[in-house]
């Protein structure tokens, strides 16, 4: 029997990094550790425990985007806006400390 993972977080919501103390906006999120992303996005050097969710996050004030297990968020106290430079391709807008996710087109 599969399990079945629930997400902590959600698309849009904007979180902190437990251990490099940053804030960040998640843009997507991953059942299972993806080893290709590894090679693309920062992962701190993290041991990558297939049993936990994954998380792409654009940080604040930053150009960087990152790839981060679970147990390293927690939802942010602070409900201001993000500062990203590509913000814009995933959200259509801000309302109540949350980023909206724009609707794909085929």
């Amino acid at each position: 029997m599969t399990e079945i993972k629930t997400a902590n977080f959600s698309i849009g919501q904007i979180v902190d990094h437990r251990i490099l103390h940053f804030r960040g906006v998640i843009v997507d999120i991953d059942f299972y550790f993806l080893s290709c992303i590894n090679k693309q996005l920062h992962t701190f050097n993290h041991t990558p425990e297939q049993s936990q969710l994954w998380y792409h996050l654009l940080i604040d004030n930053t150009a960087y985007r990152i790839y981060v297990p679970e147990t390293d968020l927690y939802a942010s106290d602070n409900a201001s806006a993000i500062i990203h430079p590509v913000l814009d391709s995933y959200f259509s807008q801000f309302r109540n400390g949350t980023y909206q996710a724009k609707l794909l087109k085929n």
